[in-house]
């Protein structure tokens, strides 16, 4: 009971403190977890391409806490300072992003990208990155034994579906054989919420009698969803 009180006061005294932006970056490149949370909940401008550095820093590679308030702030920057994330070093970091482990940061982040669009650049690299990890994702399905549990294969088809989701978004910056590729790959596995990711991409892409087959594939698909997107 004593830890919980403590930690509730931690909390409260966290909340009701004053941050300027100084500080707020500050704490993002040395706070504990519970700072980092709070204190990035307080940040309204990013000042320079530093500034969106620590903040890219602290996407990845560090508590699931930091990295959904990160990813959260993100979003609601990322309209007015798009400019600072156009880095090439952050490129990595997004994609890597999409697929963190907490969905919540998956979705976070894909909107917030989508702002990054018009950079030429960064939309080949998302596109032809995520259309890699989806056919690695494939591959290590084809390995996994019939008695493995079933998390092993969840956790592909968890990348699959978020890097299809990423895709409906970005799916132009792919060359044509790579997208009919991995779409007719996905648009035959067994778990209806990726075939349903093929469907919402099939469904942009104009009339093209390659193309015309998987709509019409999907179209009769035995998931009330998927056929009727």
């Amino acid at each position: 009971m004593d830890n919980l009180n403590e930690n509730l006061n931690d909390v409260v005294n966290l909340c009701s403190k004053i941050y300027d932006t100084d500080l707020i970056f500050n704490i993002l490149k040395s706070g504990s977890v519970l700072e980092k949370q709070a204190a990035v909940l307080n940040l309204t401008e990013i000042r320079s391409k530093s500034d969106a550095e620590i903040l890219m820093e602290n996407l990845t590679g560090i508590d699931g806490k930091v990295r959904q308030a990160v990813a959260y702030k993100i979003l609601q920057l990322i309209p007015v300072y798009k400019e600072y994330f156009k880095d090439e070093k952050f490129y990595e970091i997004f994609a890597n992003s999409i697929i963190d482990i907490d969905s919540n940061v998956c979705r976070l982040d894909i909107d917030a990208i989508q702002y990054l669009k018009d950079d030429v650049n960064f939309s080949k690299f998302i596109a032809n990155k995520m259309k890699d990890i989806i056919f690695i994702a494939l591959d290590e399905l084809t390995k996994i034994s019939y008695k493995s549990k079933k998390y092993t294969s969840n956790k592909q088809y968890f990348k699959i579906y978020w890097c299809l989701e990423t895709l409906a978004v970005f799916y132009t910056y792919l060359n044509e054989k790579d997208l009919f590729d991995l779409l007719l790959k996905c648009a035959k596995l067994p778990e209806y919420t990726i075939r349903e990711k093929c469907a919402i991409i099939l469904k942009q892409i104009p009339d093209n009698t390659k193309f015309n087959e998987l709509k019409l594939l999907l179209g009769n698909d035995e998931n009330y969803y998927v056929r009727n997107v």
